[in-house]
């Protein structure tokens, strides 16, 4: 293969949630006006990337964000894979102020089947792995949520995917911070072996953060 393949994972803007719901999968939370911009900011930072392929997560927000994405790529048609979808958490529906510090650490404390680090990057994995297959040596796009692009970052700077490390991401990378709303985070495979661990590339499209 002579040139990379690419995956950017976009995640969806900043969402209309004036009662601080931990709204996970649940249905029609939707853009703010500020998400609406994210989504815009995105769709602008990647105006002029040869993308072969669009996908999103199905939810609402993820949606509305790839078509942003869209307004640039008319040929492209917005995909969606439901291995993008938010993480799965038995805390949706309660809100953020109800909830102790040690609750909102949605994984330890948390016994299965909902979903933990390993799983979540399990399935975007999954992902990965379909995509490099179906678009080898070109540039794809997904829209997606933040805990799904952190547990991916981790992996790619070769730190385990696990609740105690994700709160090390401040540290580790990523310019430190957690993946912003309309952040672009770039893997690159330089071949078609499935073992490669990409490199990584993150643009907080509201700032110059970029590495």
């Amino acid at each position: 293969m002579s040139q990379l393949t690419k995956i950017s994972f976009i995640r969806h803007g900043q969402v209309h949630n004036p009662d601080g719901i931990i709204y996970g999968r649940i249905p029609r939370f939707s853009l703010d006006k500020r998400g609406t911009e994210d989504a815009r900011m995105a769709a602008e930072f990647l105006r002029n990337t040869p993308l072969t392929a669009l996908y999103s997560s199905p939810l609402l927000r993820a949606r509305q964000t790839a078509l942003a994405l869209r307004h640039h790529h008319r040929n492209l048609q917005v995909q969606i894979s439901s291995l993008l979808i938010e993480v799965l958490t038995a805390f949706e529906g309660r809100r953020e102020r109800d909830l102790t510090a040690e609750e909102m650490d949605f994984y330890s404390n948390t016994a299965q089947p909902w979903e933990q680090p390993a799983d979540i990057l399990a399935r975007t994995q999954k992902f990965i792995g379909k995509v490099r297959k179906k678009h080898p040596g070109s540039h794809t796009a997904a829209v997606t949520h933040g805990d799904i692009i952190v547990f991916l970052s981790l992996w790619a700077q070769g730190i385990e995917a696990s609740a105690e490390n994700k709160l090390r991401l401040v540290a580790t990378g990523a310019c430190s911070e957690y993946p912003a709303t309309g952040s672009v985070t770039t893997l690159s495979y330089a071949s078609e072996d499935d073992r490669e661990v990409p490199s990584l590339e993150y643009t907080n499209t509201r700032t110059s953060c970029k590495e």
